[in-house]
């Protein structure tokens, strides 16, 4: 059993010359790239990251636009390579770019992840070919579309993506940059998940408040989910945050609409920040009768309230629906004397707050909240987000992103509203050095939720630290919660992680990876043993 990567692309690449009009397989160094006249080609650096991918699709949506990629991921750029098909072209990172196929390239976009001197942004300036940061590309691609922009902490690509499938369940257009991907990806195709930009008069983004990148972009329609401190490695203090998203909400013309979760203390604070009409949802304990609260300003903010949240279900195969959700989620959306049931496939009270953000963004462009709710009931939901990755050998098996201890929390809560009665085993790889030494207790906390814990080693992303650094600091996370909490262990890698499931997961537990790095692949791995097993 290996957890390594696909063999180098260059095994694949074909030989000699090759044309964007036959890019069913890889580039290689020699190449030289042709097109018709009529073709814009962009080159996206880093394109496997999540807002990179979101970008390509939106580009590809467009059948006068091709793609050339690279990326030093070879495996997920094969990837791409098999979902975009024809009009995606990718090259390896240590490929040499030749003269040939930099001259046809018109337009090129970086990851900020990517360092002015990786080999294509050097390579690109030297036939001079300036490269823009994603922000700057997206702000310039829809920077003439009216934009609904979903900012926060937890519950961003979720509630973007509902947006996203409303106005298209609706009739209406809209381009979406998505930090993630679709679930049933085939089943979406019948309502694009990327329209052509030029046909659209809106556009639904995901922006996040690393770097600031929120700032770049207009929005008519604004929802902040939550504000918890994060990205630690950028803001330097909460203070600093919380100022970057005061900016945000001050964008927003006094003629759009801002939508916040009422529940969240800091988001409530920066909402008085904003010159436009302020629309509030809560859940829980809340006040479920209409009530008009005055900012600072003296406007008024509608509110309403989820209300009335029933367990969620966990379906079997014969009742799972035609978008392959096998969970189930009732509540009731309240406004004054208003109410109407909300059905999801998506399990868990933040989820219900998602759906709420999303109806009321889409109100406040003209569709009316039962309609919207109704589109809901056909979201197919997105990938690392409580995604169900089957049943094997009696034990469920459940993928998450989250990697922020508020997201461990929600999602562990929801497992044991699912799964009542079941073992849950987390599978957790930490995130960044600094996240988790800021928020080291609130981790211990969120991971106790489960039955055992197996922690990785943190995943140190845009931080420079040593093997040595991540194991320690996984290490006293484990320590600690062993302390009068749990049964925690501290696991070296992938494989580890998968003979203690192989020893210790029994049927009926629920086996949850969590973290916004590798953990989704020790599915894949199951997939595969999987076919082995069928196959013998």
């Amino acid at each position: 059993m290996s957890y390594s990567p696909a063999p180098h692309l260059f095994l694949i690449a074909m030989d000699g010359p090759m044309s964007l009009d036959n890019s069913k397989c890889f580039v290689a160094d020699s190449a030289t790239m042709t097109q018709p006249s009529s073709t814009t080609t962009w080159m996206l650096v880093g394109v496997c990251g999540a807002g990179m991918h979101s970008l390509c699709s939106l580009l590809l949506s467009n059948p006068n636009i091709r793609v050339v990629g690279t990326d030093s991921d070879d495996d997920a750029l094969m990837r791409l390579q098999r979902k975009f098909g024809e009009r995606f072209v990718a090259i390896p990172w240590s490929a040499t770019i030749r003269p040939g196929a930099i001259s046809t390239i018109q337009q090129a976009v970086h990851s900020l992840a990517i360092s002015p001197s990786s080999p294509p942004l050097v390579a690109l300036a030297s036939h001079g070919i300036t490269s823009q940061p994603l922000p700057e590309a997206l702000r310039s691609l829809l920077g003439k579309q009216r934009q609904i922009c979903v900012a926060g902490t937890h519950g961003k690509s979720t509630t973007t993506a509902m947006i996203s499938w409303i106005l298209r369940q609706s009739g209406e257009s809209a381009p979406t940059f998505l930090g993630a991907e679709w679930q049933g990806f085939e089943a979406t195709k019948s309502k694009p998940v990327s329209d052509n930009t030029a046909a659209s008069e809106l556009a639904v983004i995901e922006s996040c408040e690393y770097r600031n990148t929120f700032l770049s972009y207009s929005p008519t329609v604004a929802v902040v989910t939550s504000v918890e401190t994060d990205h630690f490695d950028w803001f330097i203090s909460e203070t600093e945050q919380t100022t970057a998203f005061q900016k945000f909400v001050r964008s927003i013309p006094v003629e759009g609409c801002l939508v916040i979760n009422g529940d969240s203390a800091v988001a409530k604070a920066i909402s008085s920040s904003a010159a436009c009409r302020v629309v509030e949802f809560t859940s829980g304990n809340s006040d479920t009768q209409s009530r008009e609260v005055n900012n600072t300003e003296g406007d008024h903010r509608a509110c309403w309230a989820v209300s009335n949240v029933l367990p969620p279900q966990f379906l079997s195969a014969e009742e799972t629906s035609a978008i392959q959700s096998r969970f189930r989620q009732d509540f009731v959306l309240r406004h004054g004397h208003e109410s109407f049931e909300v059905t999801l496939g998506q399990p868990g009270v933040h989820n219900c707050e998602n759906a709420t953000a999303a109806i009321l963004a889409t109100m406040a462009v003209g569709i009316r909240p039962q309609q919207a709710a109704e589109c809901l009931r056909s979201f197919p939901g997105i990938c690392r987000r409580f995604e169900y990755r089957g049943n094997w050998r009696g034990i469920h098996w459940i993928d998450d992103y989250a990697h922020h201890p508020g997201a461990i929390r929600a999602t562990l809560e929801t497992a044991r509203q699912v799964f009542r009665g079941h073992r849950l085993i987390a599978v957790f790889e930490p995130h960044q050095l600094s996240r988790t030494a800021a928020l080291f207790s609130e981790f211990c906390d969120a991971l106790s939720l489960a039955d055992e814990a197996l922690v990785l080693p943190v995943l140190p992303a845009r931080e420079i630290a040593t093997t040595a650094m991540c194991l320690k600091t996984s290490g006293q996370l484990v320590r600690r919660i062993n302390h009068d909490r749990i049964r925690a262990f501290l696991m070296t890698n992938l494989d580890q992680v998968q003979g203690r499931l192989d020893h210790s997961a029994r049927p009926g537990d629920v086996v949850i990876t969590m973290g916004a790095g590798r953990t989704h692949q020790i599915h894949d791995e199951n997939y595969r043993r999987l076919q082995r097993d069928f196959a013998a």
